[in-house]
């Protein structure tokens, strides 16, 4: 099984501000350290295609990437790039998501469709 320390992921985009001259910020490259060490505060399955939901708790996650931000912070145009270092302590991640079964000659297999990921971070 590969290793899952660092989580890798290409790209990632967030739009921080709403309206056509929102802030946003797109981290490049980024690899998250700390996300397999964590706690299952509550789960609760489905069937049928029905969403499931988790609470887990990840005492820190450690985060490198490359950034880039633009637009509007309150009324100021702002604009920026550079290297993203973020250590982030107490973090509570709310899930929803459904799940497929893929059922091959070799077993059934889960597969998700869908995941909504609500971060709260503590520090």
């Amino acid at each position: 099984m590969p290793s899952v320390e660092p989580f890798i992921m290409d790209s990632l985009s967030l739009q921080l501000t709403g309206g056509p001259q929102g802030y946003r910020i797109t981290l490049k490259n980024m690899e998250v350290f700390g996300a397999s060490n964590y706690t299952v505060n509550s789960i609760k399955l489905s069937k049928n295609g029905a969403p499931f939901e988790a609470s887990i708790t990840i005492p820190r996650l450690l985060i490198q990437a490359k950034y880039t931000s633009s637009g509007v912070l309150i009324i100021i145009p702002a604009s920026g790039q550079g290297d993203f270092d973020a250590t982030l302590d107490g973090v509570v991640v709310d899930l929803e998501g459904t799940v497929s079964n893929d059922k091959k000659s070799s077993g059934t297999y889960m597969h998700v469709e869908s995941l909504k990921l609500n971060l709260n971070v503590k520090k």
